[in-house]
């Protein structure tokens, strides 16, 4: 029973001084054939406005292959949702979609919607800076009288 105890104070001990667990920074890439934008025709919207932006999907390899997309929403600096969005196939050139069509439900339904929102879109396992940002202003509706 000594030898199990001093076996686990060993390996307890290694994995303390080999520092904190990271991810293997070979995982990460940081170039992929696709690009993202998210296109917005303004940058601020009203409560249960439609929001006309466009996520633009660009390749520059053919054939079509997987992809699967991490996408975060922020309100203010909180995180407010977090999606991820698999496409089967991804082809050469330019393809649009809708918020929606992305896998991102409407966030501005509500009074409680009123603020920044930051809409974060990366690529899985492709680095940090790979990631196509914007942010989206919401505000109350202007009353007519």
């Amino acid at each position: 029973m000594n030898g199990a105890i001093v076996f686990f104070l060993t390996v307890s001990m290694s994995l303390l001084s080999s520092g904190p667990l990271q991810a293997d920074p070979y995982s990460v890439k940081k170039y992929s054939p696709i690009s993202l934008k998210i296109e917005l025709p303004k940058d601020t919207y009203a409560v249960g406005e439609r929001i006309d932006a466009k996520i633009v999907v660009s390749s520059t390899r053919g054939g079509g292959y997987p992809a699967t997309f991490n996408i975060r929403l922020y309100h203010g600096k909180d995180l407010f949702d977090e999606y991820r969005t698999n496409f089967p196939r991804i082809f050469m050139g330019r393809t649009e979609y809708a918020l929606n069509d992305f896998g991102i439900p409407p966030f501005n339904d509500s009074p409680a919607a009123v603020g920044d929102w930051n809409i974060s879109i990366l690529q899985q396992d492709l680095d940090v800076s790979n990631a196509a940002w914007a942010t989206i202003h919401v505000v109350m509706p202007e009353r007519e009288e």
